[in-house]
């Protein structure tokens, strides 16, 4: 669905503490004619949220 490249990025800004700049920028260049950019920030941020390490880092900061 998303090329790797760009789930490494949203990675690897999120856990450099930049995920709200991650999303600006995404959302800037989003399709208009792709699913909505909404769905997509849930379902990245459910899956952060499920993963140990995103809770290890959060505690963290």
């Amino acid at each position: 669905m998303f090329d790797v490249n760009f789930i490494q990025y949203m990675a690897d800004m999120s856990y450099s503490g930049n995920i709200d700049l991650a999303f600006k920028k995404v959302e800037a260049i989003w399709p208009k004619n792709h699913a909505s950019f909404l769905e997509f920030k849930k379902k990245f941020i459910s899956i952060l949220n499920s993963s140990s390490y995103w809770n290890e880092f959060q505690s963290s900061i």
